[in-house]
Parts: structure tokens; sequence; C-alpha cells
């Protein structure tokens, strides 16, 4: 059994699928006998969803309305979106409602004691000791972020270098 040409679809192949070039007419039929060069099996939803480029015209040849291929029901988003809705909802266990949060860690309380405490840590991420440039905020009001100097002003904008074109004599 043939799989559909479409690159990824692993569903069997249904019809088959040619270009005639000189009549610009795309052409999709019953499946053929055997593999063709220039065809292109294709499976049921793909078949019925192919449409013909821009100028083209699209033949459909099917000997009667049965032999259409007709393509799986696809499951409706919103089914999908409720099922996913469903599972990400926290669960109503009474045996998980009834314990109790774990208790703060010692070094939390430390860090919460002491408002005037600047997280080094935090900083030192944020700044490249060795060309002296901090990363700046992803957005702000005045638009994209650009890199600034650890002192706080802007750093020099990129340059571009061109390397000049080698000059060929003419002989």
């Amino acid at each position: 059994m043939r799989q559909c040409s479409k690159t990824g679809c692993k569903s069997p192949a249904a019809a088959t699928l040619t270009f005639n070039y000189r009549d610009s007419t795309v052409v999709v039929g019953p499946m053929s006998q055997r593999v063709e060069p220039h065809a292109h099996d294709l499976c049921a939803r793909h078949a019925v969803e192919m449409t013909a480029p821009v100028g083209w015209e699209m033949m459909r040849l099917f000997p009667d309305e049965n032999a259409v291929p007709t393509p799986e029901p696809v499951a409706d988003p919103d089914d999908l979106l409720a099922l996913a809705h469903a599972v990400s909802r926290p669960s109503t266990d009474p045996a998980q409602t009834e314990s109790e949060p774990p208790e703060a860690s010692s070094t939390t309380e430390e860090l919460d004691k002491d408002p005037g405490r600047t997280d080094r840590s935090v900083e030192s991420a944020h700044t490249d000791t060795a060309s002296g440039l901090r990363r700046p905020e992803a957005m702000g009001p005045e638009g994209p972020a650009r890199p600034l100097h650890a002192s706080g002003g802007e750093a020099p904008g990129l340059r571009l270098v061109k390397q000049p074109r080698p000059r060929y004599r003419e002989s």
C-alpha cells in the first residue's frame, strides 16, 4: 500500500495528482495502478483540499461520486480545548486540599527581613564585566531595548566595516 506523497503525512494514498504544464491544469483522479514519474499519490484529505495555483485549472476525475475520496473526520478544535482545560484544572481531591503548604526556609525569611539588601547575583547576571555592557530590559516605554554601559549611558552603535573590493587590472 502506497503512502501520501505530502511531507510528514503517513496516511494511505487514495488519489493521484498530476500536472499538465501545456494546458496549465492540475488533475486529481483515482489511484494509478503503478507509481509514475511526475505523479504524486495523495491521501483522501490532501486530495480533497488540493487547490490549483493561480491561473491554473483544477480537474477532479472520478468515475462517480462514490469514488471521490472522503477524508476522515478531524476532531473539533472546541472539543480539544475543552479537554485541555479539563486536564489543566486543579485537583479537587480532599486529601490534597487539607494538607498545609510547606514552611518557608530560613534563607527566604532572612532575605525578607533586610529590605535594604539588593540581590547582587541578579545584578551580576545582567552585567557583562568584560565589555562593561548591561543587559537591558526587554521592552520599555521608548521601544525596544538597546545595550547600556554599566555607567548608565547608551553603548556606542554598531559599525559596519566594509572590506574594499579588489580592483582587477584589465590586460
